[in-house]
């Protein structure tokens, strides 16, 4: 008699939710390495934000908002070498990218050491 075939075992398949208005980097359809930072702890340490603070400045303010841009400047360039460098498809804020009930990799301390090496003139 022929032996029976086992039938092929299923994939497992992850729980996924994501925040698609906290992601920063990537498309969060599509993705196969995620991480997830702390966006106040990596704002804090750009110098151009911590400029804006000790100023006190609000978003009444024109200088409020140019320092605000050259901040978003340095998070966006700093994430996107640090995803090149390490091979990161999908970046967004802790907890809005959840696999499984977990978030995936935290990079905000690799983050904060790229921030003073972004040049953004």
């Amino acid at each position: 008699p022929e032996a029976k075939s086992k039938a092929p075992e299923k994939a497992q398949t992850s729980q996924v939710q994501i925040r698609a208005r906290d992601v920063y980097f990537g498309r969060y359809r599509s993705f196969a390495k995620p991480a997830v930072l702390d966006t106040q702890k990596v704002f804090n340490a750009i110098s151009f934000y911590q400029n804006l603070k000790a100023a006190g400045l609000t978003k009444k303010s024109g200088r409020y908002w140019i320092l605000i841009q050259k901040s978003n400047k340095v998070f966006y360039k700093a994430m996107k070498r640090l995803a090149e460098r390490n091979g990161f498809d999908l970046i967004g804020a802790r907890d809005s990218i959840m696999i499984d009930g977990s978030n995936p990799v935290d990079v905000t301390d690799e983050i904060i050491k790229i921030v003073p090496t972004i040049n953004i003139y």
